[in-house]
């Protein structure tokens, strides 16, 4: 364990060579492009109070994507905004295919974010629409969601196309946050189609099958 809080810091070091640190923390300083490449053993990082803005947290997700060793993100008192929660929730559950569902950030088992940010709003489809907006709260529980499925299951990814991708109406409001097609293919998933028919009938019965039948036969017609 390692408390470097309020020392002026402004970038983090690479970790990988630190095998045997666990816990960092690094809280009110100026870290600016926080960047996680190589952790180490560091299983949990706190960086509260450091001005991270939505740039920073977009950089931050990136560079975590392939991680596998961190489990515990800390980023209260930042002002990161709606686009930052984005960024993590697309780390932690990217719905823009199966594939990339399953290439997502698997590792991370909880992530603590501001409660009060900006008002940053996300462009929409339809902006009009009071229904159309995403919430800060609907963020939050987005991405609370994926880091209890990174917790509690022994194939996170797996479990995280069953919950999310295969159901209709969490997809689309998935979808509908991060601003991505309602879609549940992509050209690199259509492979994967009597795998898929065969889980949404079994877990989650007649009526989710219809529905994604009903998307996949004009998919499948317009190939």
């Amino acid at each position: 364990m390692l408390h470097l809080s309020g020392n002026c810091i402004t970038s983090i070091p690479s970790l990988n060579n630190h095998t045997s640190l666990g816990w960092l923390t690094l809280s009110n300083n100026k870290i600016e492009k926080p960047i996680l490449w190589d952790t180490g053993s560091l299983d949990h990082i706190c960086l509260d109070g450091n001005d991270i803005n939505d740039e920073d947290v977009e950089v931050l997700a990136d560079s975590l994507q392939h991680n596998t060793s961190l489990h515990v993100l800390s980023l209260e008192n930042n002002p990161f905004t709606e686009q930052g929660l984005c960024a993590l929730l697309r780390l932690l559950n990217n719905v823009s295919s199966i594939g990339s569902t399953l290439q997502s950030n698997h590792t991370l088992k909880s992530i603590t974010v501001p409660h009060s940010i900006g008002d940053f709003t996300i462009p929409r489809p339809e902006p009009n629409s009071a229904d159309d907006t995403p919430t800060r709260k609907e963020l939050r529980k987005h991405i609370k969601d994926a880091t209890r499925i990174n917790s509690n299951s022994s194939n996170p990814g797996r479990d995280k196309v069953i919950q999310t991708q295969l159901n209709s109406t969490k997809r689309y409001e998935l979808a509908r946050i991060l601003g991505t097609s309602e879609s549940l293919y992509s050209d690199d998933d259509t492979f994967l189609l009597p795998e898929i028919l065969a889980l949404v009938g079994e877990e989650h019965g007649h009526d989710e099958l219809y529905q994604l039948l009903i998307e996949v036969v004009p998919y499948l017609m317009s190939q």
